[in-house]
């Protein structure tokens, strides 16, 4: 995995935040294909998302939907976009470790 493959910015939610995209996901994905009823957007994030850290801005949370695998993700709910981080042999808690460090200095 190279380095721009690692670190992504997304301009929509991982895990759907309204009724239709929602919808589309749970039709697409095989992980829902013996489920008959269609999950509110509020019951996906409840059932498929693991939050990390938060704070005012930014929420960092692991999903379990399929394809999500191997992935975190940072997203600022305020001014809705994030970035998708893919945590290859612990890479994710080294950037974490350095982004630490970093904020101590500028602090």
């Amino acid at each position: 995995m190279n380095s721009v493959s690692q670190l992504t910015v997304i301009g929509e939610h991982p895990i759907p935040i309204d009724e239709g995209r929602a919808e589309d996901l749970q039709h697409s994905n095989p992980m829902f294909e013996d489920k008959d009823d269609v999950l509110h957007p509020d019951e996906l994030h409840e059932q498929y998302k693991d939050v990390l850290a938060e704070n005012n801005e930014w929420r960092v949370f692991r999903s379990h939907l399929y394809g999500h695998s191997g992935y975190v993700f940072f997203w600022n709910h305020q001014l809705g976009y994030g970035v998708r981080f893919y945590d290859e042999d612990g890479s994710f808690r080294n950037f974490v470790h350095v982004m630490m460090e970093a904020a101590a200095e500028v602090a």
